[in-house]
């Protein structure tokens, strides 16, 4: 599902570089060679090795290292790998830019489905964490530590 989600991003989003994170308890040359053989344009592909940062880690805490990003991309975006692109994410990207906003959040569908919401818990250690599939930052508003993001952020709208 992800090298399927990568190629349409690659298709509608040709202006665009990606950033993969690889997560560190897995073979990183290996699964990094498996997806540039199944892409076509290589030019604009960045992989770094994802980091544990806490006990207990799971997939969709790799969200948090999109600090690695920063010093080359801004606004740094965020995309789940299994969301599948149907259009250039770079015209969005530009009026989040301009907009002056730190963030964007678009959130995932399974945070409205009755199971998930009815089951979810609060904590480190539980199975199930409310989550966003696509997300846009300011590079200048992402802590490199992870520590101390600003209590009050601006958040854009897509109209």
């Amino acid at each position: 599902m992800t090298i399927n989600a990568l190629q349409s991003l690659q298709k509608h989003t040709p202006r665009g570089s990606i950033g993969i994170v690889i997560p560190p308890d897995k073979n990183f040359d290996q699964i990094k060679e498996l997806i540039l053989n199944s892409l076509v344009n290589h030019d604009k592909i960045h992989f770094v090795v994802g980091k544990i940062h806490f006990e207990n880690w799971n997939p969709t805490q790799h969200k948090l290292d999109i600090c690695m990003f920063c010093q080359q991309f801004n606004p740094v975006i965020w995309i789940d790998s299994d969301v599948f692109v149907l259009k250039d994410l770079v015209p969005f990207a530009e009026s989040f830019f301009e907009s002056k906003k730190a963030m964007a959040v678009l959130s995932d569908h399974v945070n409205r489905d009755q199971l998930f919401v009815s089951n979810w818990e609060d904590g480190p250690d539980k199975c199930f964490v409310p989550q966003a599939c696509y997300m846009l930052f300011r590079s200048d508003m992402i802590p490199n530590d992870l520590e101390g993001l600003a209590p009050s952020i601006p958040i854009f709208q897509a109209s």
